[in-house]
């Protein structure tokens, strides 16, 4: 859906979205006493760090119309083979997507060497032959229908050039975001002794 991001058939997104609370410092009634330790500077200010992963998400599909954000391009159209033409994106109020496929391949075709153009081409293999086919994919959410997000984004920090960091399903995309690394075994490692 942009020239930056994976759209949500591509892959389960480590979304995209990291929201940063900073507590404030708080002002107390001058008292007598001892003097009150020196105010958290810096980094020592923030107090919570919440992350919010979203499932098979991407930035686009949440944020593409926020103001002010680089989501959504102004006359984006991909590549419709099926159907013919192009597909342009679309406000999709629904609460269910399908989002389809979420796997490694479909990534790479997605997006197509970085052209960014094979999102509609590759959700079109999940539609059944014969039948009518338009798949969500070019499909985004706006505020109203997701307002505690835009909320979020609003009042502390929305990083809209944050990228996924696995190219795959969801268990892949968890595991990396705890540890930042994903990956099959061939075998186990010899027990240490």
């Amino acid at each position: 859906m942009s020239h930056r991001g994976l759209p949500a058939a591509a892959v389960s997104m480590v979304a995209a979205v990291t929201m940063a609370a900073c507590a404030s410092v708080r002002t107390e009634e001058a008292s007598p006493g001892p003097p009150s330790a020196p105010a958290a500077a810096g980094m020592h200010k923030i107090k919570h760090v919440i992350v919010i992963m979203m499932e098979n998400r991407s930035f686009d599909s949440y944020f593409g119309t926020y103001p002010g954000a680089d989501g959504i391009r102004k006359g984006v159209c991909l590549p419709d083979p099926r159907n013919g033409g192009c597909d342009r994106p679309y406000p999709d109020h629904l609460d269910s997507n399908q989002n389809e496929p979420h796997n490694a391949g479909s990534a790479a075709r997605d997006i197509n060497h970085g052209k960014m153009n094979g999102f509609v081409a590759e959700a079109e293999t999940f539609c059944p032959s014969g039948q009518p086919c338009r798949p969500d994919v070019m499909g985004y959410h706006t505020g109203s229908d997701i307002p505690n997000y835009w909320a979020y984004a609003r009042n502390y920090v929305l990083n809209d050039h944050m990228f996924e960091s696995v190219r795959s399903w969801s268990l892949p995309s968890h595991v990396y975001e705890f540890s930042a690394w994903s990956a099959r075994c061939r075998s186990p490692r010899a027990p240490r002794s």
